[in-house]
């Protein structure tokens, strides 16, 4: 049942004028619940996940602007096609189309992160202040991974920051998910 015909079935129940207040109509409550419970509630749509460069061009849009909608389709196609997301658009042409009209949320992907690892089990990589990657001094891994919160932190790189600091770590790398799910 939708809303409008809900609508309907109230305004078509019987009523009774009540005793105490002559000026109010009564109706049965266990069959406005019941009413209530056969309305059919909309799907929830789930957020499109994007690639991160991808996410950050649609948060510089007016998506759901009624008036931009065709020039921002247009722009998705001179922008995205021909740089690598070629594959992704195709396959979420709908999907993509319903977050610009406003339809459906996005998120970013997230950047996989890893711990870059020596053969003997020691970190090779931190970041100082979350920002600047350095050569570690060597905690053993299992070390790293009990670490609170805040400086487990400091050992995941996402593959740009070690690529960015020396391309030789590369073969070290490791990712997060393998390392707790040991």
């Amino acid at each position: 049942m939708d809303k409008q015909e809900l609508l309907e079935s109230i305004e078509n129940m019987g009523s009774e004028v009540s005793e105490n207040y002559p000026h109010d109509q009564v109706v049965d409550r266990e069959l406005v619940i019941k009413l209530v419970e056969g309305l059919d509630e909309p799907e929830k749509v789930k957020s499109l996940v994007v690639p991160k460069e991808l996410g950050e061009w649609l948060a510089c849009q007016k998506l759901g602007n009624e008036g931009s909608f065709f020039s921002i389709i247009i722009e998705l196609e001179d922008m995205w096609l021909g740089s690598g997301f070629e594959e992704f658009i195709t396959d979420n042409k709908k999907q993509l189309i319903e977050v610009i009209l406003g339809n459906r949320g996005y998120e970013v992907e997230k950047e996989k992160l890893y711990h870059v690892v020596s053969p003997d089990n020691l970190t090779m990589l931190y970041k100082i202040n979350g920002v600047e990657v350095k050569s570690s001094h060597g905690y053993l891994l299992s070390q790293v991974t009990q670490f609170g919160s805040e400086h487990k932190s400091f050992y995941q790189l996402t593959e740009k920051e070690i690529k960015d600091y020396d391309e030789r770590y590369l073969p070290f790398m490791v990712p997060i998910n393998e390392v707790n799910n040991d």
